[in-house]
């Protein structure tokens, strides 16, 4: 009977082995990584030379999470930056790459992949990002439309369409001056230089300011309910019921009369000041 159990197990054990090596093999091959992570922004760059994806999903936890596969050669990953607020991705000897970023939720993304730039706001659905061959062929978002190669009055057309509840901004290190203009007429985003809104849904609308210095005009409707501008993860500029209720500074605001109201935010180091006692409140008489 001894004899009988202990083959038995011996059996089993063998058994178990046959059937999970695959997945340990396939296992072997994925690169995972975890780091602690509690900034507000972060900026993956993808340093490959070959065709790939890159899937970022989102969770609670406070850490970001990579999976990283290439074909048939080595992936692998590492978290840095001044801030450690930058994370690289990369391939070698491989003829594909594919990696899987777990991100926090409230965390402001930015994507550089070859050939392609992405800016994703905070509680952004899963996105899929394809570089090299046979990109994107299936992807259900349509383009942006072409920026006109002359600008009007200084400023490139950047978005136009329905008025957003929200418009964000993951980074202010390169925006010189936000120009927000409250007075009739329809939504509009223009840029000193061209610029690219991220394609998918308008709204939340998340432009992608990485590049040289820019300055941004938005022209909102007199009659707006509710609307919000989220710069570096904070609410920098609030309307609501077609007045100015709050913004951050260093600002300045002009009460036009008949042609509303206009408020002008000037980042300092890529960064506005909204604590309690700078909040400033503006509403056209």
């Amino acid at each position: 009977m001894r004899r009988f159990r202990l083959t038995s197990l011996v059996a089993g054990a063998v058994l178990a082995g046959v059937i999970s090596s695959p997945a340990s093999a396939q296992e072997q091959d994925v690169a995972r990584r975890s780091y602690p992570f509690f900034q507000r922004t972060l900026t993956i760059a993808v340093n490959a030379a070959v065709p790939g994806e890159l899937q970022i999903l989102r969770s609670r936890a406070a850490r970001v999470e990579v999976a990283a596969l290439a074909s048939p050669g080595v992936a692998s990953s590492a978290l840095g930056g001044w801030r450690g607020d930058e994370l690289v991705l990369t391939a070698a000897g491989a003829e594909r790459a594919v990696f899987i970023v777990t991100v926090p939720e409230r965390v402001y993304v930015s994507v550089k992949a070859p050939g392609t730039s992405r800016s994703l706001g905070a509680f952004t659905p899963v996105q899929t990002i394809q570089w090299g061959a046979a990109v994107e062929t299936a992807s259900a978002t349509p383009a942006p439309a072409p920026v006109p190669a002359t600008p009007r009055n200084g400023y490139y057309h950047v978005y136009g369409g329905t008025t957003p509840t929200s418009v964000i901004l993951p980074s202010l290190a390169a925006v010189e001056q936000i120009d927000l203009h409250l007075h009739g007429g329809s939504f509009r985003v223009a840029a000193t230089r061209p610029l690219q809104v991220t394609p998918g849904r308008a709204d939340p609308l998340v432009i992608d300011l990485a590049g040289e210095p820019v300055q941004l005009l938005l022209e909102l409707p007199a009659d707006t309910r509710a609307f919000r501008i989220v710069a570096n993860g904070d609410i920098v500029l609030t309307v609501q019921d077609g007045r100015v209720t709050h913004y951050c500074t260093p600002a300045v605001a002009q009460d036009l009369g008949p042609d509303g109201l206009r408020v002008r935010l000037t980042p300092l180091r890529g960064r506005l000041d909204c604590g309690p006692t700078t909040r400033q409140a503006a509403a056209s008489s």
